[in-house]
């Protein structure tokens, strides 16, 4: 994926929302921020957490280091949270904020070089965070249906494992909650759908026809397009 090409961030921000992204992940990161006024959330994207939280009355901080990213986030604020939303356009390891009651990362400790490091700055930078990684089992997600029709490889990492095993050997304490959510995605135009997959997948020019044929028979003719039967699986890690 390419966070720092504008058009990539654009395609990015509509397809999550289109799939009603973040759904359950938004009502657990919320019970688990109860009591918590100020929250930094690293790596922010274009805000699917940031702005729904300050509308929530917290006072956030998003950590974003794309800048393409950071700017669709604040082109969303409106008036009502522009006093409680702070944008910082770097990494989390550049950030030198002040600490916070709550912190949330979700989906982006993927690029971090050093996940310990990371995890435990976080640990000494809020009372309570929230990190949230992808199971590496029980999903379906069209990116990877596609991958495996196609036999595009990609290295699968088990950042459950990864995750898990940096706070152990931090000496952290944490707990785990375990979110599965099953959406039904609907498909109107399946060739947006196709250029969207062809560069979320860095796929040559060559695979779009075999791209576009396997969007139509993994999902479901549904009146005048198709509907992808999504599950979503993710750990939650609290600590």
């Amino acid at each position: 994926m390419s966070f720092n090409d504008p058009v990539f961030a654009q395609e990015y921000e509509r397809k999550l929302g289109e799939e009603g992204y973040p759904g359950l992940l938004l009502e657990y990161v919320l019970q688990e921020l109860h009591g918590c006024h100020t929250v930094v959330d690293v790596g922010a994207g274009t805000g699917f957490f940031s702005i729904p939280l300050a509308r929530a009355g917290k006072k956030v901080t998003a950590v974003e280091p794309s800048p393409q990213m950071a700017a669709l986030l604040i082109g969303k604020v409106t008036p009502d949270i522009k006093d409680s939303l702070t944008v910082f356009i770097g990494t989390w390891e550049s950030w030198d904020g002040e600490d916070t009651d709550g912190l949330i990362c979700i989906h982006s400790v993927y690029g971090m070089r050093n996940l310990r490091s990371c995890l435990l700055r976080m640990k000494n930078t809020s009372q309570k965070s929230l990190v949230i990684v992808r199971a590496p089992q029980g999903r379906r997600v069209m990116a990877q249906e596609i991958r495996d029709r196609l036999k595009i490889r990609k290295e699968n990492i088990d950042f459950y494992e990864r995750v898990s095993g940096s706070l152990k050997e931090s000496g952290i304490a944490f707990s785990v909650r375990d979110i599965v959510e099953e959406k039904r995605i609907i498909i109107s135009d399946l060739e947006k759908e196709t250029d969207y997959y062809c560069n979320h997948l860095k796929a040559p020019a060559s695979q779009r026809k075999e791209i576009r044929k396997c969007i139509g028979e993994i999902s479901e003719k549904y009146h005048d397009g198709y509907v992808f039967n999504a599950r979503h699986h993710d750990y939650l890690f609290i600590f």
